[in-house]
């Protein structure tokens, strides 16, 4: 069973243009519990010194001056072992699931509690060092479920709604899941203008994502009038 090392230490990198909150509140709340941690006013500049210093972790606000944190995200995520943290004033849910399809790992409104800053990233730290689970010869996920592993042992690591799409799939293996069911676990019951169609997309990206990770293509399946298959488990 194979385990990645936590890497010591964690390079945090945060693009945030609000300097008071980048300086004074976030890097020395990070720094405090021994954290790495370079700060960046904006895209450009932490895209000129991704060379320089290659973080563990971005923490971007999703509104910085030059580009939108959610094409950040998006340019990042080419980085699959890279977690992102989003940061908004914005507390309507479609932004945070806009943020999540986005390839964020985490999404959280300002102001943040210095608790439960510091609770995400070191759920986003443990990610880092997430062993391979499960049995040999079968599709599983980590012990964490953020990571989906194929028989053969290759690895893709699942953004936020795959993660939850895949444990339900896989919970149900062999049979169809209703595509109800899996809207709902993408669905706040507060989100009225939740697009279903949203689903596919998710899982167009998936298929896509896993047949360049596993050289092969996902055992997941459309099930017309039902839902959605994960056809087998066995290698």
């Amino acid at each position: 069973m194979k385990t990645n090392a936590i890497p010591s230490p964690v390079r945090i990198a945060v693009a945030e243009d609000d300097e008071i909150f980048r300086e004074k509140v976030l890097i020395p709340i990070l720094r405090k519990n021994g954290y790495e941690v370079a700060g960046f006013p904006d895209a450009g500049s932490l895209y000129a010194n991704l060379g320089s210093y290659t973080p563990h972790i971005v923490i971007l606000d999703v509104g910085l001056p030059d580009e939108s944190g959610l094409a950040v995200a998006r340019r990042l995520r080419v980085d699959p072992s890279m977690r992102i943290l989003m940061l908004t004033g914005l507390r309507e849910v479609p932004d945070h699931i806009r943020g999540l399809t986005n390839g964020a790992d985490a999404y959280l409104s300002k102001p943040v509690p210095e608790d439960l800053l510091v609770a995400t990233v070191e759920s986003l730290v443990r990610r880092l060092d997430a062993p391979e689970q499960g049995p040999v010869g079968q599709w599983h996920t980590d012990a964490d479920g953020w990571r989906l592993v194929s028989p053969a042992g290759r690895n893709l690591d699942l953004m936020a709604l795959e993660r939850l799409l895949i444990a339900e799939l896989l919970k149900n293996a062999g049979t169809p899941v209703d595509r109800e069911t899996l809207i709902n676990l993408l669905r706040n019951d507060d989100d009225a203008d939740f697009d279903p169609h949203r689903l596919e997309m998710i899982i167009h990206r998936l298929r896509r994502r896993a047949s360049g990770a596993f050289g092969a293509e996902l055992p997941l399946r459309a099930v017309r009038g039902i839902g959605y298959l994960f056809t087998t488990v066995q290698g």
